[in-house]
């Protein structure tokens, strides 16, 4: 995204190192190493180039919001936005799918038609599309702040499936749930009582915070995928499926369209961003910019950064998106209800996010302990056998 930036998906590989194509081809296998040396890395040692990279990450991903609502006001068909904008970027992404299949392995390779594979890319999919859907909707029925800031609760809905397939949250998880909430009623309490017969609406809100939801079955579902299989090689097929589930779902609730140039009644169909020039170029825009520049800009910086720290920054997005659509005379001006729920969401994304990294070093440790355990058990198994000792440690490594 993102999710969802469309929000973030940002994958912890770096496009800078020139054997980067070489661990590709083998499935990813040397990720995990790539990564523990990116988490090793502080705030404090960050270049200052990465965070104009982020920064600019942040200021084209925010723009999506503003550009999204104003195709709306110009009579452009909700679901079939969100369908122009991934048609162009499944066609950016078409080369550097190929560019990555044809340099793995065939082992490699028949790893992405593998079920478990195939089911997560098809969930991804899904998830994304269901998102942009509710989002896209949301951002035209709610004000531009209200949608961004709720779409970003994300870390609540994968902290509420925690708990419901029994595992337990971390005090600060817990605390980072509770806060989240909290700031998701102040937003949609000061939608109803201090801009009244405004843009601004409860159902926008309720949407917006959906929308969420199916951002996190994309994040998980997409998780899963780039354990095994490289970037590109799982996102230009789920992509392209998403792009064709929003078409369909297009047809069925807003009909084929037409492209006529100038055509006064609403745009929609699969190709309607072709009817209008203005519309081609900001769905070119969205496609590339925020669709493509976005993820690329974010895994030059995990080469140079901890994960943590990008996921930090990309959280400032929904507070430059409300100020982006301000300037732009798309957004009201936030009121003190709209301020402070959205800095106490902003806090309770934060908390999140720092609970779940501290999660994930906790499980590596405890991995790398156990495996340091199994060594030293096969060790006192195998000793006095010096050519079965030398044989297993050939095969570990």
């Amino acid at each position: 995204m993102a999710t969802p930036t469309g929000n973030e998906d940002p994958v912890a590989t770096s496009t800078t190192e020139g054997n980067y194509y070489t661990k590709l081809s083998d499935g990813g296998k040397d990720d995990h190493d790539g990564a523990a040396a990116a988490e090793e890395k502080t705030v404090a040692g960050t270049p200052t180039f990465v965070w104009v990279l982020l920064a600019l990450a942040v200021l084209i991903g925010s723009s999506a919001g503003t550009i999204t609502k104003k195709l709306e006001i110009d009579h452009a068909a909700v679901v079939s936005v969100a369908g122009w904008r991934f048609q162009v970027t499944a066609m950016v992404l078409l080369p550097c799918f190929l560019y990555q299949w044809l340099h793995m392995t065939s082992e490699a390779r028949a790893k992405l038609l593998l079920k478990k594979n195939v089911v997560n890319i098809f969930l991804s999919a899904f998830g994304l599309a269901a998102y942009f859907a509710l989002w896209n909707w949301a951002v035209l029925h709610t004000s531009l702040t209200h949608a961004m800031f709720l779409s970003f609760t994300t870390p609540l809905y994968l902290a509420f499936a925690t708990v419901l397939t029994g595992g337990t949250l971390q005090k600060l998880e817990t605390v980072g749930v509770g806060l989240g909430i909290i700031g998701s009623l102040v937003i949609a309490a000061g939608g109803r009582k201090s801009q009244r017969g405004s843009e601004t609406t409860l159902a926008g809100d309720l949407v917006a915070f959906l929308a969420a939801g199916g951002f996190a079955l994309y994040f998980t579902a997409s998780h899963s995928c780039r354990k095994s299989l490289p970037i590109y090689v799982y996102m230009f097929p789920s992509t392209v499926l998403t792009a064709i589930m929003l078409v369909i779902a297009g047809i069925f609730l807003e009909g084929w369209g037409s492209w006529v140039p100038g055509d006064p009644d609403v745009i929609n169909g699969p190709f309607g961003w072709l009817s209008n020039r203005e519309f081609i170029l900001w769905t070119i825009f969205l496609g590339t910019g925020v669709g493509f520049l976005v993820y690329a800009l974010c895994n030059i910086c995990f080469a140079y950064t901890s994960s943590l720290v990008v996921s930090m920054v990309l959280n400032l997005s929904p507070l430059c998106a409300s100020i982006i659509g301000w300037l732009a005379g798309l957004n009201e001006k936030p009121n003190l209800y709209t301020w402070v729920g959205g800095a106490v969401v902003l806090v309770a994304m934060i908390i999140t996010s720092l609970a779940k990294a501290g999660n994930e070093v906790n499980k590596e440790d405890t991995a790398d302990k156990g495996d340091v355990e199994s060594r030293v058990v096969i060790h006192e198994r195998l000793e006095g056998n010096e050519a079965l000792l030398q044989d297993w440690e050939q095969n570990r490594t």
